[in-house]
């Protein structure tokens, strides 16, 4: 098995995790915080400069967000979700 193969198991295996109400609350607020932290870290910045850090902030909020948007989808069987017979 390569790497990138073990990567998409573990991915996967990750995926049929289930979930509760307490995880995407938990999850929302998290992101609720990164993105503060983001808009502080990019307004407090002179004109014209920029700081890596927030790109690297800004990849964990996408991802971040993906899973929450991939939970819901599951719980209600939208999206890629749809044909697997309905909510969870």
């Amino acid at each position: 098995m390569t790497t990138n193969d073990a990567t998409r198991a573990s991915a996967e295996a990750m995926t049929n995790v289930m979930y509760t109400v307490d995880d995407l609350d938990s999850g929302l607020n998290h992101l609720n915080d990164l993105i503060s932290v983001i808009c502080e870290l990019t307004f407090e910045l002179p004109l014209g400069e920029t700081d890596n850090r927030i790109s690297s902030l800004l990849w964990i909020a996408r991802d971040l967000s993906e899973g929450l948007v991939d939970f819901q989808n599951r719980k209600y069987g939208i999206g890629r979700y749809a044909t697997e017979g309905g909510a969870a």
